[in-house]
């Protein structure tokens, strides 16, 4: 089984799993197109995604499909997806035909939503109608819009071309790129990380100067070059946001505002523009020179880690004041990260010391923010009570994305680890980093002085933005503080927002009475609301005892729902049918607290007094959580130990033909296989060389460890027919046909001592008389024959 197709099967897998699981009832299109959309999204190549779909066929005879959509928060970029999906077993390839009649659904979609097509076609307020309004009508998507992408997402393999970008709109305003992202860009994005920008100079007919600097690093080689305007215009274009360096796009994100001076240059002096800009600080992760080595053929995984107001002030000059590029040169520092697995903390550290002009915090820079390893330390420790007869289980914080399908993996080879990790670690409490934000963030506000930066309009921005939010600005001021009842406190958070949103209802599910299709925006503003009419007293930690929200509270929570998603619609200003936008701004926020002060939402607040905190109660220890090492050592030591003797066999076999175990590891591998044989356990001193070599084996060979279940059963039938022949052996008669069979097997394994296999040997061959003496120790000899694998027929 080739990298792909194991890929593949776990994608399967992984999409049943999530679909199951999934409380909007999304059919495994959507369930998948929710997946790639997450994987996109978390790469920088898209922003806040949407799950939703819709599919017809319209009077005029054209066909239309839509399955999920984004709109970046400077709304320069409109993504529209549609996704082909097969649940096959096997990997299958996408014909011409079938990615061509895609292209023309998604791309019919977007301009017929332009044109104001879809107003009868679509239902009133459905999410799907509120973004072609938005499409057709939203001056402010209007005024900034630069590109639309139309993507395809598919869990097959296309062989074919892509198609070329046309202009759209009226005076062909607007650029439509097209993209078709594969099985094989999924696997990619998610085995690899990788979403590159593949840039081929010689196709855009542009040189870029180019020359190589003679640093000595074994980290990175370092390029000057000299970017024409044209050049950085026509990718920003194409590609935006996406240029800039993913862990700060989100602080650093372009915007049509142009520099002043950048405007003022390249419209007075552009021959001086050379001379009075900083450049361009650029990344990435290979570049091809020409045959002289002076100009750059082509360009891969470009990003900016400074520069990019430069970029798209260069850009917006151009396209709307027309000003001529023909003189515009920027200089650009490239370093090419040699090592892969080098490339996050490099990059990130050159974004940190180059981004000199704009306030971003450090930690927002590393993947490994201390914050957020701490919450992920709770979470692999802390346990859930018990609640209402349930489970305890733990809640899976994942701080790096794949990290839970990467521990699924590790304990799920077998049937009875799929079983005791899904009881242990629920797919229903896997929390991304995004979703933990903003089920937290949806709680309370939080003020900086009199700003502020923390509220339910900033929740409605999406899961991306709204990270970003709760890092700089809802995170305790100390890391000790990041302790077990912070944790508890988060994750009653986390409940409360889910079944706020369970109880808000779907469509999508089938079901016949949601509330409506402001979910999105409702929930959170409904979880600020309460509150505000608590207080901030809501008892979390009796939600956190019981794992569920009380049925009082629930429905409190369920009546406010209501009146929140009407009022949505009731308070938006004129002429603004996109109620999800509406609730992205600060004043709609003000507006529903002026609402609340004045009377407009009627609720009993003496029906959750039971949920309000009672002052005399005694407060939590505030003790931080001790270290997990003990506890993951404990989860090692147990996963190795699952691992049948036989398949530790292979492993070792595997290991010398391979080449991928070092005689070290072998060693250790050897020294496994004596512990299980014969203790029955592995020593701690073997556990940390064991997982190294467990995860080498996940990575390369994982079909080795998908045989545990049938060499376990094999080890059991072994067991039981021990037990048989141990149970026979203190009845059965001693003969000498038998006796011979036991003298041979000892022979070959030297399990008896010498005098006892000696007296057995002379009994076989006449020399000595078999009495009722030897008789019975000759039955203790084969009780220990057995013990040690002899077995005869009964």
């Amino acid at each position: 089984m080739t990298q792909i197709e194991r890929f593949y099967k776990q994608l399967l897998e992984e999409i049943k799993s999530r679909q199951e699981t999934n409380e909007d009832g999304d059919s495994e299109e959507q369930t998948f197109t929710a997946y790639y959309m997450d994987v996109l999204s978390g790469l920088g190549e898209t922003e806040n995604p949407s799950v939703a779909y819709d599919e017809r066929s319209l009077k005029d005879g054209s066909k239309f499909k839509i399955n999920g959509y984004s709109i970046s928060d400077n709304y320069e970029t409109v993504d529209v997806f549609i996704t082909l999906y097969d649940p096959s077993p096997e990997i299958r390839e996408i014909k011409k035909k079938e990615m061509d009649e895609s292209i023309k659904q998604i791309t019919n979609f977007y301009k017929k939503a332009r044109s104001s097509n879809l107003d009868k076609v679509l239902a009133d307020s459905s999410e799907i109608k509120m973004f072609a309004d938005t499409i057709a009508h939203y001056q402010e998507l209007e005024d900034n819009l630069v590109r639309i992408n139309a993507i395809v997402l598919s869990n097959g393999i296309y062989n074919g071309e892509t198609p070329e970008s046309v202009s759209i709109g009226r005076n062909e305003k607007y650029k439509l790129f097209y993209r078709i992202l594969d099985l094989n860009a999924l696997y990619e994005r998610v085995e690899h990380e990788h979403a590159p920008i593949e840039i081929n100079l010689n196709r855009l007919n542009v040189k870029v100067p180019c020359l190589a600097v003679n640093v000595e690093s074994e980290d990175y080689e370092s390029y000057l070059a000299v970017f024409p305007g044209k050049f950085l215009s026509d990718i920003y274009e194409e590609y935006g946001a996406r240029l800039l360096e993913q862990n700060v796009r989100s602080f650093l994100q372009f915007s049509g505002k142009i520099n002043r001076g950048i405007k003022e240059t390249i419209q007075k002096t552009p021959h001086r523009f050379f001379a009075y800009n900083n450049g361009l600080s650029v990344t990435a992760d290979k570049i091809e020179l020409d045959a002289k080595g002076q100009y750059i053929d082509k360009i891969s995984n470009l990003q900016i880690v400074n520069g990019g107001q430069t970029t798209a002030s260069i850009y917006y000059s151009a396209k709307q004041y027309k000003y001529d590029l023909e003189n515009i040169y920027v200089q650009a520092k490239i370093s090419v990260i040699k090592n892969e697995s080098d490339f996050q903390t490099i990059v990130s550290s050159i974004s940190q010391y180059s981004n000199t002009q704009n306030k971003v915090n450090n930690a927002d820079f590393s993947a490994n923010n201390p914050y957020l390893l701490a919450i992920e330390r709770l979470s692999r420790s802390i346990i859930t009570p018990q609640g209402d007869g349930g489970h305890q289980t733990y809640w899976f914080y994942e701080r790096v994305r794949g990290q839970y399908r990467t521990q699924r993996l590790k304990e799920s080879f077998t049937k009875s680890g799929r079983t005791l990790f899904e009881r242990k670690c629920p797919s229903k409490q896997l929390l991304s980093k995004e979703l933990f934000a903003l089920y937290v963030n949806s709680y309370c506000e939080v003020w900086d002085g009199k700003k502020l930066v923390i509220s339910p309009s900033i929740v409605a921005k999406g899961k991306d933005k709204n990270f970003s939010y709760f890092i700089n600005h809802n995170l305790p001021s100390s890391l000790k503080n990041v302790n077990e009842a912070f944790y508890e406190d988060c994750i009653a958070k986390c409940i409360l927002y889910l079944d706020a949103d369970k109880r808000y209802g779907s469509r999508r599910k089938g079901e016949s009475d949601p509330i409506g299709d402001l979910k999105k925006n409702t929930v959170p503003y409904t979880l600020g609301l309460l509150n505000i009419i608590t207080e901030d007293k809501l008892d979390l930690y009796k939600i956190w005892l019981n794992q569920k929200v009380s049925k009082d509270l629930s429905d409190f929570i369920y009546s406010l729902m209501v009146q929140v998603n009407q009022y949505f619609i009731d308070s938006a200003p004129s002429g603004m049918t996109n109620y999800l936008e509406w609730g992205k701004k600060a004043e709609c926020w003000e507006m529903f607290k002026e609402a609340l002060n004045n009377g407009v939402f009627k609720y009993n607040i003496n029906s959750i007094s039971d949920d309000i905190e009672n002052p005399n109660s005694k407060r939590r220890s505030q003790s931080v959580q001790k270290d997990q090492n003990e506890q993951e050592m404990k989860e090692n030591k147990k996963l190795l130990e699952s691992i049948p003797v036989s398949i530790w066999k292979k492993i070792s076999e595997w290991g010398k033909n391979s080449g991928f175990l070092s005689v070290r590891q072998l060693e250790k591998v050897e020294e496994i296989i004596y512990d299980l044989k014969y203790r029955k356990v592995v020593k701690e001193k073997l556990v940390t060389p064991g997982i190294n070599i467990f995860n080498i084996v996940m990575n390369e060979n994982y079909e080795l460890l998908q045989q545990a279940d049938e060499a376990k059963q094999e080890e059991q039938n072994k067991l039981d027919n021990r037990e048989k022949l141990l149970e026979a052996a203190n009845t059965i008669e001693i003969t000498i046909p038998l006796i011979k069979e036991m003298v041979k097997y000892d022979s070959e394994r030297r399990v008896l001592q010498f005098r006892f296999h000696k007296i057995m040997e002379d009994v076989s061959i006449g020399v000595t008389e078999l009495t009722p003496k030897l008789e019975y120790g000759f039955r203790i000899n084969l009780r220990k024959l057995i013990e040690r694998g002899f077995v005869f027929d009964l």
